[in-house]
């Protein structure tokens, strides 16, 4: 399916913040201007349904002017957690900034887990290494990671990373070691219970990519492990 890119001037456009009049600002000048909306046009935020809705409820359906697609900026910020303001005397609208300034990691910029990260509210057979003997598969070796060994048959590993809402998406490479064929890795947030993935790990490392919605707190929990198996996790990164 041909998709098109929305332009980034589009999410500033204070038209879509007020209402129902659509204007566009231009030498101290409001100018009426005819656009279309397209009540099929659907949108999606990280990969979910996404459906602005104004003060009241409503909701909000991007316009298309001039082969440009606009979107309501103050639904999208709150969705993604940026601050919108208004100052009806200088006519400014605000991105960011408030008490608490907004940090956007870039989609494209990952970043390495950090110890401090790891073993929070829950914790069993859990741990962050960066032991290379226990990171090296295949000729390679991963500079950090997760180690999840069983202790006993009825002791399946798993703990929980702190990721303060700050990262959209997880990234690592998974594999197993010991007598089982595989092992189920379940990725879930930790307050609500609800489960990102369920990975089928086996001997042969693989790349694991997994969408977190920007959870606070996920929770890595092992199943279908038995006694001596080993869960482990090389180059585990967030962005």
């Amino acid at each position: 399916m041909k998709s098109r890119r929305i332009k980034l001037m589009a999410l500033l456009t204070f038209g879509l913040v007020v209402g129902t009049t659509v204007g566009v600002f231009g030498n101290s000048v409001i100018k009426n201007i005819t656009a279309q909306i397209n009540p099929n046009l659907k949108m999606e935020l990280n990969n979910k349904s996404f459906k602005p809705k104004d003060a009241n409820g409503k909701e909000m359906k991007p316009i298309t002017y001039q082969g440009s697609t606009y979107l309501p900026v103050r639904a999208l910020g709150e969705a993604l957690g940026v601050d919108i303001t208004f100052d009806s005397v200088s006519q400014t609208i605000g991105i960011g900034g408030g008490s608490t300034p907004a940090v956007i990691v870039p989609k494209n910029e990952w970043k390495p887990l950090d110890s401090s990260m790891v073993g929070g509210k829950y914790f069993n057979n859990f741990s962050f290494t960066n032991n290379k003997d226990l990171l090296s598969i295949n000729n390679k070796t991963y500079q950090h990671g997760l180690f999840m060994p069983t202790l006993s048959a009825a002791s399946s590993s798993g703990g929980s990373i702190s990721t303060k809402g700050d990262y959209r998406e997880i990234s690592f490479v998974a594999w197993t070691e010991g007598i089982s064929e595989e092992i189920l890795l379940t990725i879930k947030d930790y307050e609500t219970g609800e489960v990102y993935s369920v990975i089928k790990a086996t001997k042969t490392p693989q790349t694991i990519v997994v969408d977190i919605r920007n959870s606070k707190e996920i929770r890595l929990l092992l199943s279908k492990q038995k006694n001596k198996d080993n869960f482990k996790i090389g180059d585990f990164k967030l962005r």
